[in-house]
């Protein structure tokens, strides 16, 4: 299909925390290592993410696909109907997952979003279960762009081999109908390339403290204090949870 997008912009391409440091304190004389796992996404692999051709590589499961003004960041989005259950958007071409590689799938929605009765997934893989693929929720994002309360929905999948996959959008109404309009949907590799470390205590930088650990061999009184670590790339920075000592 081809790439008709405007999503490389350098939002989307920050690092996130996957693994927070852990241990809610450290004691005198312990020997500990503070760690952060973080990754950061690579280029948009999907064409037509943001659906500037129309439904050009996107099939639905239930109820009609079509195309509305009034994109999150481009003129087109795209309502997803629901009435009664769920309704699933996928796009057409199968996906190649390297072995232990993660990928990030991202969507951004509106409408019917967040209530009770109302909800927006991903979903990567097979319908039904996936026993290769492994997932990690992240946190959602709400912003608020064009007058519009938009949800930036996001899912971690790893596969434990190679494999082809298929990216699906679910949306699920159980009472009455609904749709979801979504927009900005894309697929990213994962890793560690470009990143940066920097640990803090008590909101100063250590020095030399620039890997993904911050070891402590016996610790002393006057290490005391509150750590954490700022992971960067060139396109922005993530903060990570404060370990107190």
């Amino acid at each position: 299909f081809p790439s008709h997008d405007t999503v490389e912009n350098p939002g989307f391409r920050q690092p996130f925390i996957v693994a927070q440091p852990q241990g809610a304190s450290l004691l005198v004389g312990e020997s500990v290592t503070l760690s952060v796992q973080a990754l950061a996404p690579g280029l948009n692999i999907l064409a037509n993410s943001s659906f500037e051709v129309g439904t050009e590589g996107w099939t639905a499961n239930g109820g009609q696909i079509q195309t509305l003004s009034g994109g999150y960041a481009s003129e087109n989005s795209l309502q997803l109907p629901a009435n009664g259950g769920y309704r699933r958007l996928r796009y057409a071409q199968d996906l190649a997952m390297e072995a232990g590689v993660p990928y990030l799938a991202i969507a951004l929605g509106r409408g019917g979003y967040p209530t009770s009765n109302s909800s927006f997934d991903l979903w990567i893989g097979l319908l039904g279960g996936d026993t290769q693929m492994a997932y990690q929720e992240l946190p959602r994002t709400e912003r608020n762009v064009g007058g519009f309360s938009w949800s930036e929905v996001r899912t971690l999948a790893t596969s434990s081999t190679g494999v082809l996959r298929n990216l699906n959008l679910l949306h699920f109404s159980p009472f009455g109908e609904g749709s979801q309009v979504v927009d900005l949907v894309q697929w990213r590799r994962c890793g560690t390339e470009g990143l940066t470390y920097q640990w803090k205590k008590d909101g100063v930088d250590i020095p030399g403290a620039t890997s993904a650990q911050l070891a402590f061999s016996q610790l002393q009184t006057s290490q005391s204090g509150s750590y954490q670590v700022v992971v960067r790339n060139s396109y922005g920075s993530v903060t990570s949870i404060a370990v107190v000592s």
